[in-house]
Parts: structure tokens; C-alpha cells; sequence
């Protein structure tokens, strides 16, 4: 399944899914197989090797024999999820523990931390020993890894820690799993890139939903959607905020920010490219309205943004925040309730509208060829601290818009 899933990465069959276990545990495989045999499913199994492949037996961990067995039943994928660094160790200056994987360990009869030079070498020959010894025992390719507790530790002790996993992993494997969020990354879809010879893979954890159907509305919401796109005001998982709430009322979307700042994503439309935003405003709560376009993750963008009766185009590129051209609106088009504004993207050119009145209209070097819409609000007027707005529109836009 692993291996077909590689070769058709670039074009999975729609509502395709892979199911995946952790840690190589005793109740899993003996709890699912006969599921998985009955309904001629085939899942995913990552081994902690070292807790499977040792003299000392355990209780949990599936051994050698077992898993040779499960591999002979051609219901499972063996793959990789460390040899020996799957626990967690407390970080300096955290309240939580963090990775073993993903942070500097303290060698306590020398009173310090590991080196760089100590923690490239612990993690990489981790990393082979545990491919390795799948590969060798069970005499098959191992093209996978799970990252243990789901992601590259972006809260560790150890700045470079995220990079070096990252690119260690990546050149060991074909595919790396991760569970959502992972760092400046927004959409949790599964998406195609020819330019690597590695793909990111995206996993929900079904056990931290408390429904079926809550899980069903994460995947559902985090598939891509096609244009023309127009909201219809049901399954708001589709619409992840950096912060605050948002929820659906009389086909409207009120976002209440946890601050003074909310900012909200299509997720699914990470792959669009030329298209016009369109949304109308139901209060006027906020001072500044930001329509966000091709957006591929929080620190890269383009934005038209409203405020105090002037619009500025801005950019934001790896970070760098870039106000590339400003216009006055005109007097009589306040931000009140009832007022369409629309931004338009086609190629490197880029429009921003009030009520369907053109205000700019610039072309834009430093933006991504394709990327998601999303909305950043700030300034909150009113006491109940809700922005309000419908009629979430985007159409394919041609060279004539």
C-alpha cells in the first residue's frame, strides 16, 4: 500500500485513505487484524525497532517472530518509527516535555547537554539502524517514516533540531508522516510536489475525536476544493484560524478573536491560482479588513488591506512584510455593513476592490505561482468583539477580469 501510494502520490483517487498504527504495539495488530481481514483492508505499522528487535520481551511490543508474521499476512506495512528515540525528555525553559528525537539529551554525569556534533550523530545513526534492521529482518524496502509524537519538535531545546531532522528523514525516505500543525504549515491536505524526490504526509490522530462524524468533518474540510467555490455555511473545520473562533450563523461567518487579531484560511485551496475573493460584510466591527491570496503558509502571501479609507496592497515573503502601493477609497464607501470587497490574482498581477470598483490595480513580483485565500481582521470596534461577514465567493479569474 505504502509503495502504491508513492507511485500515485501525484494523483490519489478522490476519498482514497491509509490506515496507520503506532509504536509496533501487541493490542493493535491483534486488535485490528481481523477487522482488516474481513473487510480486505490493509493498514500501516510503525515499528519502534528497538522494543521489538531486543532479547528482553515485552508485554506491548510486538517481537521479532510476530512481526514477521504480520509482514506474512500481506495485510501490513512494516515501516519505520525510530530505533530508540521514541520517549520524551524534559526541555529547559518548557513546562512539557518534548521528543527525544527532537531534543538535545542531558548527559547528567557530565552535567550538560549533548553537543551538536553528539546529536547529528545519535539521531542519524537512530534514523539507519532502525530502516536497517526492517529492511534486513523482514527483507523488504522501507520507504516510510513516523515522526514519534507526530512532528519535528518545533518546541525543543535545540534550534537547529526541526532542519536536521527534517533533512535527515527526507533523505532516508520516500514519505514522512506527520500530524498536523507542523510549522508554517497551514493546510493539512496531502499535496502533490514534483520537485521533491520526499513527500510530507499529513495524519490525522482518529482518536482525539470524540465522534466519527467530527472525524469525518476534519477530512472533509481539509480536502481540496475546486473554484468556483461558494460557501455554504456548514462544516467551519474547512476554515482553521491562527487564533480565536469562528462559527456559522444565517449563512454568515462570525469570527471572535481570542485578542485583538483573527486570522482565518480556506483550507483546500492551497492549490488555486488565479481567482477573484469576494466577501460582504455584515457588521462593522473592525477598522482593518485583510483579503489574503495565494497564500501558502503564514509568512507568505499577498493581501489587500483596509483601513481608516485608504486599501494597501502588501506582500508578505518568508517573513519580510512589503507595502507594495496604497490608494484612497472613496468617501462614500466606508467598511459598514453591506460593503463587497474583492481582491482578483492572475499570474503576478494583482486587484483590489471596493463594491466592484477597481482602487489598485499592480503588478507584484514576490508572490507564489499558486496558494490559498484566508482573511486577517484587527482593530475591534464593538463590545461584543464579532466580525460578520457572507456571500465567501471565488471564481476563476481570466486574463479579461
Amino acid at each position: 500500500m505504502i509503495a502504491i501510494l508513492d507511485e500515485v502520490l501525484k494523483e490519489i483517487p478522490d476519498k482514497s485513505f491509509l490506515i496507520t498504527f503506532d509504536d509496533g504495539a501487541k493490542a493493535s495488530f491483534y486488535n485490528a487484524d481481523a477487522i482488516l481481514d474481513v473487510l480486505n483492508y490493509t493498514a500501516v505499522m510503525f515499528v519502534i525497532t528497538g522494543n521489538s528487535f531486543t532479547e528482553n520481551q515485552s508485554a506491548y511490543y510486538l517481537n521479532e517472530t510476530e512481526l514477521i508474521a504480520v509482514h506474512q499476512t500481506g495485510r501490513w506495512e512494516l515501516e519505520s518509527h525510530t530505533h530508540s528515540s521514541h520517549f520524551k525528555v524534559p526541555i529547559e525553559g518548557y513546562a512539557e516535555s518534548g521528543s527525544a528525537l527532537t531534543n538535545k539529551l542531558w548527559i547528567s554525569g557530565e552535567n550538560r547537554f549533548e553537543t551538536d556534533e553528539e546529536f547529528f550523530a545519535r539521531i542519524s545513526v537512530d534514523l539507519e539502524k532502525s530502516k536497517n534492521l526492517l529492511e534486513s529482518k523482514l527483507n523488504k524496502e522501507v520507504i516510510s517514516f513516523a515522526l514519534p509524537y507526530g512532528d519535528f519538535g518545533d518546541n525543543n531545546n535545540y534550534a537547529d533540531a526541526h532542519n536536521i531532522v527534517f533533512d535527515l528523514t527526507s533523505n532516508l525516505y520516500k514519505m514522512v508522516f506527520y500530524q498536523f500543525p507542523m510549522r508554517d504549515s497551514l493546510f493539512k491536505g496531502n499535496y502533490p510536489n514534483e520537485e521533491q524526490d520526499s513527500h510530507l504526509v499529513t495524519r490525522f490522530a482518529a482518536d482525539s475525536f470524540r465522534t466519527p462524524e467530527k472525524l469525518l468533518e476534519r477530512i472533509e474540510g481539509s480536502r481540496a476544493v475546486e473554484l468556483p467555490y461558494d460557501e455554504d455555511y456548514i462544516n467551519y473545520d474547512r476554515w482553521p484560524r491562527i487564533s480565536g473562533e469562528a462559527s456559522f450563523r444565517n449563512e454568515s461567518m462570525i469570527l471572535t478573536p481570542l485578542e485583538d487579531s483573527i486570522f482565518t484560511y480556506l483550507d483546500g485551496s492551497y492549490l488555486w491560482e488565479d481567482y477573484v475573493f469576494s466577501i460582504r460584510l455584515d457588521n462593522d466591527a473592525v477598522s482593518t479588513v485583510g483579503l489574503i491570496s495565494r497564500l501558502t503558509s503564514s509568512n507568505d502571501y499577498v493581501s489587500c488591506q483596509y483601513k481608516d479609507g485608504v486599501v494597501n496592497l502588501v506582500t508578505l515573503n518568508q517573513n519580510i512584510h512589503e507595502k507594495v502601493v496604497s490608494a484612497n477609497m472613496p468617501q462614500n464607501m466606508p467598511l459598514e455593513t453591506g460593503t463587497y470587497l474583492s481582491m482578483s490574482v492572475s499570474d503576478y498581477n494583482v486587484k483590489c476592490f471596493v463594491n466592484g470598483y477597481e482602487i489598485i490595480n499592480s503588478e507584484v513580483q514576490n508572490i507564489s505561482p499558486n496558494g490559498g485565500v484566508g482573511i486577517k481582521v484587527a482593530g475591534f470596534l464593538a463590545e461584543d468583539r464579532n466580525f460578520i461577514f457572507k456571500d465567501i465567493t471565488i471564481i476563476q479569474r481570466d486574463n479579461s477580469q
